[in-house]
């Protein structure tokens, strides 16, 4: 068994709207599965507490390592004020392919962007990574296997709006159910 202050630490930096936001994100999407085509399909739901737009993924991190991935997400949130979040839409991801999750798009801002910009900037191990295009996104479910016929587009009714006061950096334990997060530090916005 892995001593465990070696093993590695799943780590991911992201934006959790409000809980009242969270639960209407989760009733939308409930409602789409109401649809007979869609309420077939085996899926596993993302608990309330867990809907949030991750920021930046890190990776696998090792403990001794996360002192300096705290201070680089301290420094990324730096001077950065709070800022709206609006979800508009429930879509179904990747756009291309077959579906994999279902969320709740949000639109992008420049604080949100900015954010993102320095996390990747700071934190991006894949020089691949500050190429791609970032997506802000809460995944509502997981299909159990993809879905080649599945497509959602579907506006949010009305539309989903959140405060974002603070960043989080959380850990990811991956567990047979589901992945269980744990926060290891909240970064306030100015």
């Amino acid at each position: 068994m892995p001593h465990p202050l070696r093993t590695p630490l799943r780590i991911f930096v992201a934006a959790y709207p409000a809980p009242d936001a969270a639960l209407a994100l989760v009733r939308a999407h409930a409602n789409l599965f109401h649809d007979e085509q869609l309420a077939v399909r085996a899926r596993r739901d993302t608990p309330t507490s867990q809907v949030h737009v991750t920021l930046h993924f890190v990776g696998e991190v090792a403990p001794a390592e996360l002192d300096e991935v705290r201070e680089s997400v301290e420094r990324s949130v730096a001077g950065l004020p709070a800022f709206a979040m609006a979800f508009h839409e429930l879509r179904s991801l990747p756009a291309r392919g077959p579906a994999r999750l279902v969320a709740a798009s949000a639109q992008s801002c420049t604080t949100l962007d900015e954010v993102r910009r320095r996390l990747v900037k700071r934190l991006a191990w894949n020089p691949r990574a500050q190429r791609e295009v970032f997506l802000p996104h809460a995944t509502l479910s997981r299909f159990a296997a993809p879905q080649a016929e599945v497509a959602i587009e579907r506006s949010i009714d009305p539309v989903v709006t959140t405060q974002i006061a603070s960043v989080e950096l959380v850990r990811s334990i991956l567990k047979p159910g589901g992945a269980e997060h744990v926060l290891v530090e909240r970064f306030p916005l100015t």
